[in-house]
């Protein structure tokens, strides 16, 4: 499959969406234009994807099935905002009906983006062969949202902590106080990570940064004092832009 982030949403000041390739080429003229030439890129795309109904999914390993269903999902997240105009922001009704409105064939399967999302969280999960790291890596294209990624099946294990980290970024702690802010995805699977709070900011610890890491250790070390976790607001605001940006960064993990 061609390279599928070949299109770059912008808005001008009125709102109105214009785009520019990857490869430099822009289209400052009309509306119409732009649209004309959003909709030639859009139809060679989906020409391309539409080779995902030649996979065959029962010939993959582990590791393998894993990293192709994380880059479908989040693929597939991209494809629909920019196909359906999914617009600024998305609440609860509209990402839940975006989520069933969405769909691929693959191999002899017709699946939504929500299929694939229950597949990494739940059936995958459940059956131990992906760590609850996996949430961190599925993305809704939104600020609060995980960066957009490719995920390989060498050093995969590698590849699911490195954006821990980078989803860990914004943990704040405070040993004097005993408070830790996460992020919200924390809050929604938090079971995936720990039985118990004390458990979550032990799992959390490992992957914030050196600063807010000796924080939460202080918070550790005092045994049977309550520990207050809030989590930050999350913010549904599309942000396809900035998600997308890390995505062609040179990434080398050991296998």
């Amino acid at each position: 499959i061609h390279d599928p982030m070949e299109v770059d949403w912008e808005r001008d000041s009125q709102g109105r969406r214009s785009s520019t390739s990857r490869a430099g080429s822009s289209y400052a003229g009309s509306a119409a234009d732009a649209e004309e030439a959003l909709e030639a890129q859009l139809s060679r795309f989906e020409a391309a994807a539409a080779e995902l109904q030649a996979v065959d999914c029962s010939s993959l390993t582990s590791n393998s099935l894993v990293s192709f269903l994380i880059n479908l999902h989040n693929l597939m997240v991209v494809h629909g905002h920019v196909r359906l105009r999914t617009g600024h922001k998305v609440g609860d009704e509209d990402r839940r009906g975006f989520m069933k409105a969405v769909t691929y064939r693959v191999g002899p399967f017709h699946w939504s983006l929500l299929d694939v999302n229950l597949m990494l969280r739940t059936r995958l999960l459940r059956t131990g062969r992906v760590t609850p790291l996996i949430h961190l890596t599925l993305s809704f294209g939104s600020v609060s949202s995980p960066n957009i990624r490719y995920y390989l099946p060498q050093g995969f294990h590698h590849q699911l902590e490195a954006a821990a980290r980078e989803y860990c970024a914004s943990v704040k702690a405070s040993a004097s106080h005993r408070k830790v802010l996460m992020p919200f995805g924390f809050k929604f699977f938090a079971a995936d990570f720990a039985r118990t709070r004390r458990g979550l900011v032990e799992y959390v610890a490992k992957f914030a940064p050196p600063a807010e890491q000796a924080e939460l250790k202080g918070i550790l070390s005092c045994q049977g004092e309550t520990i207050e976790i809030r989590y930050m607001t999350p913010n549904w605001s599309l942000a396809l832009h900035s998600r997308l940006a890390p995505l062609r960064q040179t990434m080398s993990f050991p296998s």
